[in-house]
């Protein structure tokens, strides 16, 4: 496929969508012309609007903004606000860095690799190492390095680590102090207060505590505190009858260290969401490989980046189901085009004959199974057995897509 067929195709991705939304919304005037009937019928076979129902409001870019919000508030308890703006625009400066980082790291050629479709774009492991001056310049022509694939060469690490060391810092592993005491919120003989207490890990585990039993009367073990979080720690000795102040030590440390973890999932988060929204045609693709490297929520690039007409859709799809995805997922099939409150589960989505075609591992085979009885030439005298085994591999064939 050229670039020129490339570039036609995303468009009339594009008009598709632009036809889809007008049709929810009703605002399409009636069509006199029979082709364009002919392609708004199309269209309404591609999603059942019957199929499409209410959901909670959704908009990827007001949850990037509701994050900044809470950032500020974060920062503001402690900092002025000429600061604080400042700390602000460099973490949403941050996320959209990321987000071009990602999409430089996957192009459009890798990604038709990545989830096995056609793409009018050369080769971008060849361009950065096979012909690239400067390496042929440097190592010479028969080098190792041209055989280098760019998104692997252009990794996670490389980028933090070629950051400002002030938002290097914001990929910190969240970090716990990691020696707590208990004793000042508890009713304990002063002289014991300096031994009781909690050791904690830097991941905000407990690994050790001493005269906990002592000073809880054996309402609380020693090792009952062993392996959980700060958070964990907080809730059984309220559970336990013991109030804690806010104030405390402990209530502290756990904040912290939950403060500190969510504004890094959060901002990974947002730059998934940043994904989706600077290229409605390959940005779920992104988001997904996003999510998975990342540990984020893989749902997000389903239900919220499903395409029905981008090329790439149906693999995303399978992988995603052949990964433990959720058949149920409430999706937005054409975000952000139409109404932000109409969804629609992925498993309708799939099952409809224009979408995708989805199939277990187990339906491929039978498949590839039938397709080979189907073509296989026969005596006359052994055509009944040929026919009883095409319809015993299609029951077989329809009782797992049933099962499903």
């Amino acid at each position: 496929m050229g670039k020129i067929e490339m570039l036609g195709k995303k468009m009339l991705a594009k008009i598709v969508n632009w036809m889809l939304i007008d049709e929810f919304k009703g605002q399409l005037p009636v069509k006199e012309d029979f082709e364009e009937q002919k392609v708004d019928k199309k269209v309404s076979m591609l999603i059942d609007t019957t199929k499409i129902k209410k959901d909670e409001p959704i908009n990827l870019n007001e949850k990037i903004e509701d994050f900044l919000k809470e950032y500020r508030r974060d920062l503001i308890k402690d900092c002025n606000v000429t600061y604080v703006n400042t700390r602000v625009e460099e973490m949403k400066h941050l996320i959209d860095k990321m987000a071009v980082w990602y999409e430089l790291r996957y192009s459009e050629e890798k990604l038709g690799r990545i989830f096995n479709y056609e793409v009018g774009e050369d080769n971008v492991d060849e361009i950065m190492f096979k012909y690239n001056p400067y390496v042929n310049d440097l190592l010479g022509e028969d080098t190792d390095a041209k055989e280098m694939e760019w998104d692997k060469f252009y990794n996670a690490e490389v980028f933090i680590n070629s950051l400002p060391c002030a938002e290097k810092k914001l990929f910190a592993e969240p970090k716990c102090i990691d020696f707590i005491s208990i004793s000042p919120m508890l009713d304990i003989t002063p002289g014991l207060r300096a031994a009781v207490f909690i050791n904690v890990a830097e991941n905000g585990k407990v690994v050790g505590t001493d005269l906990i039993s002592f000073a809880t009367e054996g309402k609380i073990k020693n090792d009952e505190l062993v392996g959980l979080t700060l958070k964990e720690v907080v809730d059984l000795f309220e559970e336990r009858g013991f109030k804690l102040n806010n104030d405390s030590d402990l209530i502290k440390a756990s904040n912290n260290y939950q403060r500190q973890v969510n504004r890094k999932n959060g901002m990974l988060d947002c730059v998934m969401y940043k994904l989706i929204e600077r290229d409605d045609y390959s940005g779920s693709l992104r988001a997904y490989l996003f999510a998975k490297e990342f540990g984020r929520d893989k749902d997000i690039a389903i239900k919220y980046g499903v395409n029905i007409v981008a090329d790439g859709s149906k693999e995303l799809v399978n992988q995603y189901l052949n990964e433990g995805g959720k058949k149920d997922l409430t999706c937005y099939p054409l975000y952000p085009y139409f109404d932000k409150d109409k969804s629609v589960s992925l498993n309708e989505l799939y099952s409809e004959p224009y979408f995708y075609n989805y199939q277990t591992e187990e339906e491929k085979a039978l498949h590839q199974r039938l397709i080979n009885a189907l073509a296989t030439q026969l005596p006359p005298a052994d055509e009944l057995k040929k026919r009883i085994l095409q319809a015993r591999i299609a029951r077989k064939l329809e009782k797992s897509k049933k099962n499903r």
